[in-house]
């Protein structure tokens, strides 16, 4: 079978659509992937209880650089404002 030259363009062109589907494909299958791993434990576990107003903050303990352990009960009946920072 003998080929003819304008045949070539269009299996090139062919060609550079397949290989830019399997690159779009092959970079975001991680982003699809990561987005799942991200999601799946709260999709499996649910999510806390979230308190309502009015209602009894949830008891928790932190130690201090000093080696000091403070309880939120501690400082029931009194204002407190929790900040909670992370720098990664």
């Amino acid at each position: 079978m003998v080929r003819s030259p304008l045949d070539a363009p269009a299996a090139r062109a062919c060609h550079i659509r397949t290989v830019r589907r399997m690159r779009t494909i092959l970079l975001g299958l991680p982003v699809v992937l990561a987005l799942a791993l991200a999601l799946l434990p709260g999709a499996l576990l649910g999510s806390a209880p979230t308190p309502e107003v009015g209602e009894v903050f949830p008891d928790f303990a932190l130690r201090t650089l000093d080696g000091e352990v403070l309880r939120v009960s501690d400082f029931r009946g009194t204002k407190l404002v929790l900040h909670v920072f992370a720098s990664w």
